[in-house]
Parts: C-alpha cells; sequence; structure tokens
C-alpha cells in the first residue's frame, strides 16, 4: 500500500513522492497490530484457559462457564483498549472517544440487525422456494453458523467503504457547486495604492468583467472592553484554537458604506452612533472573539491605537468567493491608516495566464490566485485521498471474508457430517453446493444492507453536521 501511494500523488504535487525505509514506523504498525490482536483474543484466550481436561477424553464436555465480572472486565479492557490506540493514533482524547463509541455503536447495530435477522429466519415458514432455499435459510439460523460475527465484520468494511465514498462525493459536488456562474475567478492581492490604476488597466485589456477592489489595513486586536487579549487567549488545547486563531491573528480591516448584498445584519445597525467610530462583525468571527454587539475594541494599527464600537453582527455568504471580511469599518475611520488593495476579477480561461503574466512582469509584487484552476485541484485531491480510505477500507471487507472463512473452517467436521447426510438422503453435489451458496449469499445479503444503511447515516452526520454543507441523496 505504501509503495502505491506515490502513483496516486504525482499529479497532485509538483514533487516526487518516495516511500523510504521507516523502521518506526513499521514497528510502530507491528506494535498495533499485535496490541489490537491481543485485545480482541483475549475473551478467546480466556475460554480456552476454562476448557477443563476432561474434553481430552470426552469432547462433548464443555468448557466451564465464564462469570459476569470476568466478562464485563474484559469487554471493559476492551473498550478502553480501542479508545487508547485511536487516541495515540489520532493525537486527540476527544477523537480516541468518540471513535471508541462510535465502533461501539456501529458493531452493536450490526450484531443487533443480524440477530434479528437469524430469528426471523428461524420462525419464518419454510414450504416455498426450491430445495436450496429452504436448507440454506435453515442454515442461516442454526446455533454455531457464524452469522453473528460475519455479518458484523462484513457490514463494518461496507459502512467504511461506502460512508468514505459518500462524503468525498458529498464534498466534491460542493466544491463544484459553490462556484456561482457570476463568482470571481481571479483573487489579486498586495496591490500597493499607487498600482491600481495599471493593475485595472491590464484587467480591462483583457475584457475582465466583474471587477471588484477594497482597500486593506493590517491591524493586531489589542483588547475587548478593556480586558487585554493576553489575558483573553486560552491556554493552548484542541478546543480552544479557533479563539486562539481569532485573538491572535493578524487582523484584515476594510471600510465599506454598504455591505455586500450577501451580508446581513441580524443584531443591531450598520454605523448607528455618530459619535462613536464603529465596526460590523461577521457572527461566527463575532462567537470566537466573545463580542456582542455594544461591545468596544482596540486594534493595533501599527503602533496606533484605534478603539471601535461594535454596532452590528452580520452573516456572510463566504460560498459566493466574492470580496467580504470579518471586520468591516465605518468609513473615513481608515483614512490615515497604512493600506494595500485586493481586487476580484471574472476572467475568460484563455485570458488567465496572460493576464498573470503582464502582472508578473509589470507588478511582481501582485499576487494573483485562479479560482477555478484551485477549486479543480482540490476536488482533484479530493477524489484521491476518497480513492486511498476506499482502497485501505477495502481491507475491512477482506477482514470479514477471513472470518467467515475462519467460521466456515472451525465447523468444517460438522459440515462435513452435514454434507454426507445431504447426500445420504439424495442430494446431488451441485444441490449441496446450492445450500451452502444460498446461505453465505444471505450472509451477504444481510451485511451489505446493514452495512450500506449505516454508511448512509455515518456520511450523512458528518456531511450535514460535521462539514455543514448540503446533503445529496446517491442512490
Amino acid at each position: 500500500a505504501a509503495k502505491a501511494v506515490p502513483g496516486f500523488l504525482e499529479a497532485l504535487l509538483p514533487t516526487q513522492v518516495e516511500v523510504g525505509w521507516q523502521p518506526v514506523a513499521m514497528l510502530r504498525g507491528i506494535t498495533l497490530g499485535v496490541g489490537v490482536a491481543v485485545m480482541f483474543g483475549l475473551r478467546p484466550l480466556f475460554d480456552v484457559l476454562r476448557v477443563p481436561p476432561v474434553r481430552v477424553m470426552r469432547r462433548d464436555a464443555d468448557p466451564l462457564p465464564v462469570g459476569r465480572l470476568v466478562a464485563a472486565v474484559l469487554f471493559a479492557v476492551l473498550v478502553i483498549g480501542v479508545m487508547t490506540t485511536a487516541t495515540l493514533q489520532s493525537g486527540s482524547v476527544v477523537r480516541g472517544v468518540l471513535f471508541g463509541f462510535g465502533l461501539i455503536v456501529a458493531t452493536a447495530i450490526l450484531a443487533l440487525g443480524a440477530w434479528i435477522v437469524v430469528r426471523f429466519v428461524g420462525t419464518v415458514p419454510r414450504d416455498f422456494g426450491g430445495v436450496a432455499l429452504r436448507h440454506g435459510l435453515a442454515a442461516l439460523a442454526r446455533p454455531g453458523s457464524g452469522t453473528l460475527g460475519a455479518v458484523v465484520a462484513l457490514g463494518l468494511g461496507v459502512l467504511t467503504v461506502l460512508g468514505m465514498y459518500l462524503i468525498q462525493k458529498s464534498l466534491s459536488a460542493q466544491l463544484e457547486a459553490d462556484l456561482p456562474a457570476d463568482a470571481p475567478t481571479a483573487f489579486l492581492i498586495d496591490i500597493q495604492p499607487d498600482q491600481w490604476q495599471g493593475v485595472k488597466d491590464i484587467l480591462f485589456d483583457a475584457d475582465a468583467d466583474a471587477v471588484d477592489s477594497v482597500e486593506v489595513v493590517i491591524a493586531r486586536l489589542q483588547s475587548i472592553n478593556g480586558v487585554p487579549v493576553a489575558d483573553l487567549v486560552p491556554d493552548r488545547g484542541e478546543e480552544s484554537g479557533d479563539r486562539r486563531w481569532v485573538l491572535t491573528r493578524e487582523q484584515r480591516l476594510t471600510s465599506m458604506e454598504t455591505l455586500p448584498a450577501d451580508n446581513i445584519i441580524i443584531d443591531g445597525s450598520l454605523w448607528s452612533d455618530p459619535s462613536r467610530a464603529e465596526v460590523s462583525v461577521e457572527q461566527d468571527f463575532a462567537q470566537d472573539m466573545g463580542v456582542t454587539t455594544g461591545d468596544t475594541v482596540i486594534f493595533n494599527v501599527q503602533g496606533v491605537p484605534l478603539e471601535l464600537l461594535v454596532s452590528s453582527i452580520r452573516t456572510v455568504e463566504w460560498e459566493r468567493f466574492s470580496i467580504n471580511f470579518f471586520l468591516v469599518v465605518e468609513p473615513g475611520v481608515l483614512d490615515n491608516a497604512p493600506r494595500y488593495r485586493i481586487a476580484t476579477a471574472r476572467l475568460a480561461p484563455s485570458s488567465e495566464l496572460p493576464v498573470q503574466d503582464r502582472l508578473a512582469a509589470g507588478y511582481p509584487n501582485v499576487t494573483m490566485l485562479r479560482i477555478r484552476e484551485l477549486l479543480e485541484k482540490i476536488v482533484a485531491v479530493l477524489e484521491q485521498v476518497g480513492f486511498g480510505v476506499r482502497f485501505l477500507g477495502a481491507f475491512t471487507v477482506l477482514a470479514g471474508i477471513a472470518i467467515l472463512a475462519g467460521a466456515i473452517s472451525a465447523g468444517a467436521v460438522r459440515r462435513g457430517h452435514q454434507v454426507a447426510l445431504y447426500k445420504t438422503l439424495g442430494m446431488t453435489r451441485a444441490q449441496v453446493a446450492s445450500v451452502f451458496a444460498v446461505e453465505y449469499a444471505l450472509i451477504g445479503l444481510v451485511a451489505g444492507l446493514l452495512g450500506t444503511v449505516g454508511g448512509v447515516v455515518l456520511a450523512f452526520a458528518v456531511v450535514r453536521f460535521g462539514f455543514e454543507i448540503a446533503w445529496t441523496w446517491l442512490p
């Protein structure tokens, strides 16, 4: 698998990817495999210790039953072991615990579904269909058939592969749909004030449409309601990432008389206090900052403090790719501050490279970002990542097949007796094979159905509540 990774990435990265000798990674993988095997093997290993010596003489002597306390302890050790392993792999206690609970829930649902199917098959009348169907249904519900383990293993594989596929498809579709027909196709940044006319002439010479530009002032957040930012920044931790970023980042301020059409005021009003300099804050940014309307914030603009009243909170449609800011300051307040410009434009695909070449030659400090090309590259990366996840998830399906094969091998002697009985009753080899084929096809059908439902539920939860994007049915 590692050797195949460079082949997936060579079309996406500007440099060649090579997989070298990684003994630490290999040792970690071996340790992980052995640890997981031991954790899941504790119960059967404990059962082996309970096998009575008399079994040497009497094959029908059953092992001594495991007490409920011992069974509960073994289950707790397994759960803690899985969560610990997931935590070490992900580097996050929260993600490790969530993975552990998710795995338990998925396994429990698959096991419950398999149990319901087995009970239903055991009670359904078998006076329909041919001999193969009737005996295949009976074999599916017989004790010791291994149906439960096979359905859980195969179902988890289907759940993983299908869930990742649907998530990847939803992300790709969202990215492709997020560029409206009237959206800009190029962003230009770091335009100096005296360069804007020349840059604008280059754009118009290329028949650019929807050219828009605003001035930007760089600042640092100094205090909120008189409390210094240093006292507001939370300690480093997984849950503090967004707030730390918002409070410590380099802030970009702009001024607008009227907000873009995709900005909607949800609290307060725009430029409502003639006696105070005001700022409008985007909703999510305001939540991370910890400010509401009426609060006072002070920014440091190259050593000069700038006090602003938070007069409104607004929502922004970032998906439109138009020029938008977290912080919009009242016009006139930033007139004396050092600034630069950013601009957007919609260019024909054939004009993008010539415009980029002219900008590089005449204004080398100006950076042009081609949005169309970036989106296409992101979609390609998502498709490759999705393929890689499905490729690795396929090993879970193979593991399920191996478990099914192990269950068959474990009952080989009983199967031999069953085949002999079938033949004694007059079945041909083809009929015996048909009985077994029906049984295992039904196991695969049940695992496929349960895994598919689980994969759809998983993908829906991640897409709607994790990425907060629209869900698309892909039957």
